[in-house]
């Protein structure tokens, strides 16, 4: 971490931290699109960080850049449903903050089987954004979970289609929809990387919310302060 301002917003005082992320097995020497960086600054709610100690802001980038590291790795590669079936992922899950809800934009590898196999080009691909929330345990560790799929943004290239169209998306939509109950608490991240201490005093989340310019909001209180 890196001090990169200090500032005021009503009752508060900010610190501009730069943080850098690496990862020593892997290369870690890429760029974050844009558009999954925040530009803008956070907006602390006063009515909300007076009641805890410290409120961290995470832009939507750096996590971004933990969840590309991890994929690096190979944590990312399928997503397996309660019965046992894997999904093959085919692109690395980005992360949005800056809508009403955050989610994660994810690519599907799927197989279509039967009759229906002969109106489509195996394997097809679908990309969809899975609901996340971001959840605070009584140990203070912050867990990214999913909580279903935004159904409405199902979406399947006609390059995968050979007839019937609608019909094939509607397919592709159910199989997605099929998903929603194994999505609902599927464990993504169990325990982001945050700071333990500030200043040498010793810290521990307590809250977690989404900022609306992009930005993970964890609020913490100092241990024994």
């Amino acid at each position: 971490l890196k001090i990169s301002g200090v500032g005021f917003q009503a009752e508060n005082v900010h610190i501009g931290l730069d943080a850098f992320v690496t990862d020593p097995l892997k290369n870690s020497d890429f760029k974050i699109a844009s558009n999954l960086i925040a530009s803008n600054s956070p907006v602390l709610a006063t009515n909300v960080s007076r009641n805890y100690d410290l409120g961290l802001a995470l832009n939507m980038g750096f996590v971004n850049k933990i969840i590309h590291l991890s994929a690096n790795r190979g944590y990312f590669k399928d997503v397996v449903l309660d019965d046992g079936e894997k999904i093959k992922l085919t692109k690395t899950p980005t992360l949005q903050l800056a809508r009403n809800k955050p989610v994660l934009q994810l690519e599907i590898e799927y197989n279509v089987t039967g009759v229906q196999s002969v109106f489509v080009k195996n394997p097809i691909r679908i990309s969809f954004d899975m609901l996340v929330d971001f959840i605070v345990d009584k140990d203070g560790q912050v867990s990214l979970i999913g909580n279903g799929v935004d159904i409405d943004s199902v979406y399947l290239d006609s390059k995968y289609i050979r007839a019937f169209a609608g019909t094939v998306r509607k397919a592709a939509k159910s199989k997605i929809e099929e998903m929603q109950a194994d999505l609902k608490g599927y464990v993504i991240a169990d325990s982001l990387p945050l700071p333990e201490a500030f200043l040498g005093l010793p810290m521990i989340p307590k809250r977690a919310l989404i900022e609306r310019n992009g930005y993970l909001l964890v609020y913490l209180d100092l241990m024994n302060f």
